[in-house]
């Protein structure tokens, strides 16, 4: 249940707040004028990064610490922040991409949607072996699954090389795919 709490927390808050964030500063104009005066996309994208960060990461820890405080479990912390932070930055790269790809009316129903599928879909409050085996396919093409499958891992004291390559996949995919619309962008 833990895991898939923290997953919910990575995936919606970064996926709904980013996407929406930039899609109002594009449409306001303030991702104009933040260019026009010659700052790169990368800093305005990392500052608001960092914003969400500090919010969200001191957050997940002290629920996560306070679950292991109440139900006497052991707890991989480097693998539970790492996990954290490669999947909350694929998530909010995805999110910068929505963000910056479509119209703020089109991000806000995205987000929304794209959101609660990605943490609904996915194994985040069941073990995977629950999934009908017809469905399991499906899941490994989920974002959420890796993180929520890891963490779940690292809350019992051990580690998946499978889960941590799927998570290391999708870093690699939405970068590929924030630098693609940024590219569109020039």
């Amino acid at each position: 249940m833990l895991a898939g709490i923290v997953t919910m927390y990575i995936a919606l808050g970064s996926l709904t707040s980013t996407s929406q964030s930039v899609a109002f500063m594009k449409f306001s104009g303030q991702l104009t004028l933040l260019f026009t005066t010659k700052t790169e996309r990368w800093m305005i994208a990392l500052s608001h990064a960092l914003v969400q960060l500090t919010v969200s990461l001191p957050v997940a820890l002290v629920l996560i610490y306070l679950s292991s405080m109440i139900h006497k479990i052991i707890i991989f912390w480097p693998v539970v922040l790492l996990t954290f932070i490669i999947g909350w930055i694929y998530n909010f790269l995805l999110a910068l991409s929505m963000g910056l790809a479509f119209n703020m009316r089109l991000v806000n129903q995205l987000s929304q949607v794209l959101g609660w599928t990605f943490s609904f879909l996915a194994p985040t409050f069941v073990p995977l072996s629950v999934v009908p085996y017809y469905l399991r396919p499906l899941t490994f093409l989920e974002p959420s699954t890796f993180v929520a499958q890891q963490l779940a891992m690292s809350f019992e004291g051990s580690f998946s090389p499978l889960y941590f390559l799927g998570m290391i996949v999708y870093l690699m995919a939405s970068l590929y795919l924030y630098r693609f619309v940024e590219s569109r962008l020039t």
